[in-house]
């Protein structure tokens, strides 16, 4: 069984913000349940959506190589 997480939680383990967390669940990029008012993010969506994502400083090298 899944651990599910918390928006916060989320993005903790995501090292990014809360706020980035919603808009993801909210564009429906990254999927989520809502049981109540919050999100409950699936800890495997979570890991597939970060993966999907480009790092960030990878993206700058290739800026400053160019």
């Amino acid at each position: 069984m899944s651990n599910f997480l918390s928006c916060a939680q989320a993005a903790e383990v995501a090292h990014c913000s809360e706020l980035t967390i919603k808009r993801a669940v909210r564009s429906g990029e990254l999927k989520a349940y809502r049981p109540g008012r919050a999100y409950a993010i699936d800890e495997d969506e979570l890991t597939s959506w970060v993966k999907s994502k480009p790092c960030r400083k990878a993206a700058a090298k290739k800026k400053g190589q160019s």
